[in-house]
């Protein structure tokens, strides 16, 4: 009789640590296989944005920086971006998504621009996409170097695009539909649950009383 007490105990409460972890389990690999695949998707996008806009300020910078200008401002409305800018040679903004920032010092405007990648990405013209915060931010420097004047010092007609994502939005929104998309297993689960602790304390609450 003991021990058949004690299985009626156990078993609904194994029943509850098993439904519980195996949600737990679906919900952590669901988020984490979507987060991968929205943070692969953003470098892609970064990359291929800061690509474009290098081929676009090589081409035109020199001859039509309106164009160049309006051109930013419209790629700025990516609710993604976080910061765009065209940096010359010389570190000093040449166009931006803010047009204070334009002919300042990046480091001023962007304290924590890193130079030493600047000047690697302009050295050896390949570009450098970074993670920062925990994944919640990506950076890109993209090269790009205009058409050279007569008698001009090589290296002075060369910068870079540096474009910085900010994906808490889009975490967030993951979070949210991984939730709903779950909403259904869950609420299952959560009533199978409350049923199996129902049970569990009746026969708690029998076994007190006899």
């Amino acid at each position: 009789m003991k021990v058949q007490f004690r299985l009626s105990v156990a078993l609904p409460l194994m029943a509850i640590v098993l439904i519980f972890g195996g949600l737990a389990i679906t919900l952590v690999s669901v988020g984490s296989d979507g987060r991968s695949a929205m943070l692969q998707r953003s470098k892609s996008d970064l990359r291929a944005q800061g690509e474009a806009l290098a081929r676009l300020v090589q081409r035109n910078l020199d001859d039509n920086r309106a164009d160049v200008a309006a051109d930013l401002s419209m790629a700025a409305t990516d609710p993604r971006i976080d910061q765009l800018l065209v940096v010359g040679a010389d570190g000093r903004v040449e166009l931006a998504h803010r047009l204070a920032w334009q002919g300042r010092p990046v480091t001023e405007v962007i304290p924590d621009f890193d130079m030493e990648s600047f000047k690697r990405v302009t050295g050896q013209q390949r570009s450098d996409l970074q993670s920062h915060d925990g994944d919640h931010a990506l950076t890109v420097m993209t090269p790009y170097r205009l058409r050279s004047q007569a008698g001009e010092i090589r290296g002075r007609n060369q910068g870079v695009v540096y474009i910085r994502f900010d994906l808490n939005y889009e975490f967030d929104a993951l979070h949210r539909k991984v939730v709903w998309r779950m909403a259904p297993q869950l609420l299952v689960g959560m009533l199978v649950l409350l049923a199996l602790a129902l049970v569990w304390s009746l026969l708690l609450l029998r076994r007190v009383m006899c």
